[in-house]
């Protein structure tokens, strides 16, 4: 009776993991994907400054200036 319970219990193992599996690993290729896309909008937003004096934060977009806060506004189209 134990190897029967025990046989029944290993081909449902068999079964369930595989499609568990793929349902973590598909929401987890989502979160990745989406955080690609928003890497990439980060790197626009921060290919926009025209001066290497003039940087934007990768986070918040927000610009920064080496020099002077006003020198920012004339070398950048931010």
């Amino acid at each position: 009776m134990d190897t029967i319970m025990l046989t029944l219990l290993n081909i449902a193992a068999c079964i369930a993991l595989p499609k568990i599996l793929a349902i973590i690993l598909a929401e987890k290729t989502k979160l990745t994907e989406a955080l690609q896309d928003g890497s990439k909008l980060q790197t626009a937003k921060i290919e926009l400054t025209s001066f290497p004096y003039c940087t934007a934060y990768p986070v918040t977009g927000s610009q920064f200036c080496k020099f002077s806060p006003d020198f920012c506004a004339k070398c950048s189209p931010n």
